[in-house]
């Protein structure tokens, strides 16, 4: 499964790619209905604010 994301730093809107992987399909679409359009913690490279990566713990 493939979570995308957007995240704004001094006033510009980034966005990246959060994959994961579920050994049943339940699990997945589980997943799915908790992350459909919700909040969630992103962290970035100061000094590449480009580099990214979600942060499944919460917001």
């Amino acid at each position: 499964m493939e979570v995308g994301y957007c995240y704004v730093v001094n006033g510009e809107y980034l966005s990246g790619l959060y994959k994961e992987t579920f050994e049943y399909e339940k699990d997945a679409e589980e997943y799915a209905r908790t992350m459909k359009d919700g909040k969630v913690g992103v962290r970035y490279c100061p000094t590449a604010v480009g580099r990214s990566r979600m942060d499944r713990n919460g917001y």
